[in-house]
Order: structure tokens, then sequence, then C-alpha cells
């Protein structure tokens, strides 16, 4: 058989014909290639390169939690309206329930 008569796939295993990847899934597949640092790439740094990465990620960190913490005032009091509003239905729902209790105790202890 020769290279004209041959017919090869190039595609993706176990993906049907004619059907193309999402943009999801090709950002997924790119953003796999070359993201890991393997441990030897590591032990290659010199300790000011390690200490200047080290530095980089944890200001980076800190900068995160620095900038993430304020919360606009929308948010605060939607968090404080569903807050309270989960109080009170657990208050209720335990007053419910401990009154229906209590009622069932004399009803025994009474007799009736």
């Amino acid at each position: 058989m020769s290279d004209e008569e041959m017919l090869q796939h190039y595609g993706i295993l176990g993906m049907k014909w004619g059907v193309r990847r999402t943009p999801a899934q090709l950002t997924r597949a790119n953003g796999r290639a070359g993201k890991t640092e393997s441990s030897d790439e590591i032990k290659k740094m010199s300790d000011s390169e390690l200490r200047s990465k080290i530095n980089r990620l944890q200001m980076e960190k800190q900068y995160k939690q620095l900038t993430s913490s304020e919360i606009s005032v929308g948010r605060k009091f939607v968090q404080d309206v569903l807050t309270n509003a989960a109080k009170q239905t657990a208050t209720n729902y335990v007053s419910k329930y401990m009154t229906k209790g209590i009622d069932a105790a004399i009803k025994k202890a009474t007799g009736k």
C-alpha cells in the first residue's frame, strides 16, 4: 500500500470525526503543556534565584489578601440580612418544637 492510498487519522483518540474541540478544551490542553516545574529545575536554581521567587510569591499572596478583604457595602448588607434571617428562623424553629415538647411533658405528668 502506498502513501497515497493510506488513510491516517491525525485527530484525538476517542473523539468523533468532524467534531471540533471547544475553546475551553483547547485552553485546558494548552495550559497543561508547559505549566509544571520539575524538581530538577528547582534544584538547579541558585539560592538568590530561589529567594527572589519565594519573595515574589509571598508578596503576591499578601497583595491578594490585602485587596480581597475589602467587601462592598451591598455585599456586606446582603450577608448581614441573610445571617439575621437564618438566626431568626433557627430561633423560631427551636422555640416551636420546645413548646410542643414542654406541652407533651406537662400532659404526661398531669395524666391528661
